[in-house]
């Protein structure tokens, strides 16, 4: 396709024939150029981009040129097209390299943004697992406690259950300690003995040996628990004999003080 030495003045690139349109001052341009800059100004503010001379989209107006083709016009037109296309190249490069900018610029985003989250998700992971191990710790230790506290309420158990079983044992014995002291017989009456004027000096009757009291195991077993259960039975055992002992062996009766010999006496020998 012909063309000529002519340039958009937006563009910077040559005309073709069939891409030539002017405007009412005169300027040449590509239509796309010049719609795109009516376009993207206010209907009040559309001006030439050359000498600023009002004008609209309506009045844009494809220009027609005839131009004879020679052998001279052909090789302008060769070198016109050449360097269009190196141009356009050029453009091309240039576009090209700057969406490579652009896409090496998001992809190093993107990596930092990556890098970014991994290192935050990192951190809470890690958190995480610290949080979890502190959880753990301490379950286990709740868990030696609640086993502590089982062991304890065994023995408690056991305790109790010597104590009711002590128990038992003394409530029999306070029974059979009271069946001994009411099958007792009572003591015999003491005789009176006759007045005397005198009365000779009686000596007080020795004191009789009493009988050793019983140790009282049940006292101690209740005040110390850890006796061993054969011990408080052999110790419950030993303190209801020597209480029985005690209850059924009748004391020695003191002797009875000598009455001298006097005119009462005489008399109550004559009758």
């Amino acid at each position: 396709m012909p063309s000529f030495r002519a340039r958009c003045a937006i563009c910077t690139l040559f005309y073709s024939l069939e891409d030539v349109h002017v405007i009412p001052c005169g300027h040449t341009f590509h239509n796309d150029c010049i719609n795109t800059w009516l376009t993207s100004h206010h209907p009040h503010s559309q001006r030439c981009p050359v000498c600023r001379h009002r004008c609209g989209r309506h009045e844009v107006v494809k220009a027609f040129i005839d131009i004879d083709e020679t052998a001279e016009g052909a090789a302008e037109h060769a070198t016109d097209q050449l360097e269009h296309m190196r141009r356009e190249l050029v453009l091309t490069k240039a576009d090209a390299l700057e969406a490579q900018r652009d896409l090496k610029r998001k992809v190093n985003d993107v990596r930092d943004e990556a890098a970014r989250l991994l290192a935050k998700k990192d951190r809470e992971v890690r958190s995480v697992n610290e949080r979890l191990d502190k959880v753990t710790k301490e379950l286990a230790d709740v868990n030696k406690t609640v086993q502590k506290q089982a062991e304890q309420i065994k023995t408690l158990q056991k305790h109790a259950d010597v104590d009711k079983s002590l128990q038992k044992q003394i409530d029999a014995l306070v029974a059979q300690m009271k069946t001994v002291v009411q099958r007792r017989p009572p003591p015999p009456p003491q005789q009176q003995q006759p007045l005397s004027s005198k009365q000779p000096d009686v000596k007080a009757p020795e004191p009789q040996p009493r009988l050793a009291r019983a140790p009282l195991p049940v006292a101690a077993a209740l005040l110390n628990r850890r006796m061993p259960e054969k011990e408080l039975r052999r110790s419950l055992r030993s303190a209801s004999v020597v209480a029985t002992a005690r209850l059924t062996t009748k004391r020695p009766e003191p002797p009875r003080p000598a009455v001298a010999a006097g005119p009462a006496a005489k008399v109550i020998r004559q009758k």
